[in-house]
């Protein structure tokens, strides 16, 4: 079996596609060479887990350019818990082995039915053969082992903490989105993306955790580097401009769609250059933009933020912009709207469509989130990467291929 799982992988590393992919392929390859030989020999969980799981957990590491701390109980989770959906080889021998004692256990033949009753004591998941058919066993037993990983990652300090709260803001359908696209976009991107999901990115806290740097703190302003200080919160950055540069990238984005679908009577103002600016309407704030429509002013302000602060942000930004009406240079009517955009692409879209709603455009595709989305995380990568160097005069923003 060692040899089967070593074949597998070396045939799905070879081919020419990304490494999200290859994590697909390396399903049905799992499953064409090495079910047979699980379903027939009778070999101890201990001992798959030790080596076959560990060949495949360690080659998917490799391939996302993962630290070999990172966890691998994410690994199976379905995409709408950010998982890669990835099958190791314990999980199809306990389903191989339900799946055989199934057979024995509503076998019409009293002696195989017999036999069944043998060997119910060394089936995982036992419980599961009174299940009134064969299917209900299997996907219960598959929940049940997706539950148990999703307890283990659950029950990490660091790692899980971005997991929890995005499962707890977003939707399944807003998260699958998110990791479906990934698969989609450059590797480099796609493994970045991961790592800072995973808190594992190479920032001085890791690095001196690991034993690879003898300071903890950044060297631009002095506090602990973590991944949400270097992408959100380091106030030298900050003074350099940029976050502004990343929430300005999203926000062309957000006024693309706006401006295709504005009807002439109604007026737009963007506080970006080269377009109309809000102190046109307002005496002491900037919102980010306001679309004037049938006699009422529709504010949507974005806020670019960490992860484990979509929440907050949102609630800032409504208490914020609460009475526009006392800075107004008109006497005009207010809705407030909010769209949170997170450092790694991560959108809420309720707000955002009741925002276009009400101003009576259509709302945004899903491929115009997944862009806002991928402009968000790759300004958030250029952001990581310049960030214990200079910072261009003027950079341009990422492009898509």
């Amino acid at each position: 079996m060692t040899e089967g799982v070593t074949f597998c992988i070396s045939r799905v590393d070879a081919l020419p596609i990304t490494p999200l992919q290859k994590c697909h392929a390396l399903n049905l390859q799992l499953r064409a060479h090495i079910l047979f030989s699980l379903r027939h020999y009778t070999v101890s969980q201990t001992w798959i887990k030790m080596n076959l799981d560990n060949l495949v957990t360690e080659r998917v590491r490799r391939w996302l350019s993962l630290p070999p701390n990172t966890t691998h109980h994410f690994l199976p989770l379905p995409a709408k818990w950010m998982g890669l959906d990835l099958i190791l080889p314990s999980m199809l021998a306990e389903l191989s082995q339900l799946g055989t004692a199934l057979a024995l256990h509503h076998s019409k033949d009293p002696k195989m039915a017999t036999l069944g009753v043998l060997v119910c004591n060394r089936v995982p998941f036992k419980e599961l053969l009174a299940s009134a058919t064969k299917r209900a066993a299997n996907e219960a037993a598959k929940s049940l082992q997706l539950q148990r990983h999703l307890e283990c990652l659950n029950g990490l300090k660091v790692q899980s903490i971005l997991f929890k709260s995005l499962r707890a803001s977003l939707t399944s359908r807003e998260l699958s989105s998110w990791t479906g696209h990934l698969a989609l976009i450059s590797p480099t991107i796609s493994s970045f993306a991961h790592r800072a999901l995973l808190r594992s990115l190479a920032t001085n806290s890791n690095l001196h955790l690991w034993g690879k740097s003898s300071s903890d703190l950044c060297p631009q302003c002095g506090n602990r580097e973590t991944e949400n200080h270097v992408l959100n919160n380091c106030p030298f950055s900050a003074q350099q401009g940029r976050y502004t540069w990343r929430h300005n990238a999203v926000l062309r984005l957000l006024v693309c769609h706006i401006q295709a679908f504005l009807k002439s009577p109604d007026e737009l103002l963007v506080d970006i250059p080269g377009f109309r600016n809000p102190s046109e309407l307002y005496t002491n704030i900037l919102p980010d933009i306001t679309v004037v429509h049938k006699g009422r002013a529709h504010i949507l302000e974005l806020t670019c933020c960490y992860e484990k602060n979509l929440e907050t942000s949102k609630s800032f930004k409504l208490n914020k912009y609460s009475n526009p009406a006392l800075s107004s240079k008109r006497e005009i009517a207010f809705s407030v709207h909010t769209v949170e955009v997170s450092s790694l692409g991560f959108i809420p879209t309720t707000s955002l469509s009741s925002f276009c709603k009400a101003i009576e455009i259509p709302t945004y595709t899903q491929p115009d989130l997944l862009r806002m989305g991928e402009m968000s995380l790759r300004c958030s990568f250029f952001i990581f990467c310049c960030r214990h160097g200079p910072w261009p005069v003027s950079p341009s923003e990422p492009t898509f291929h």
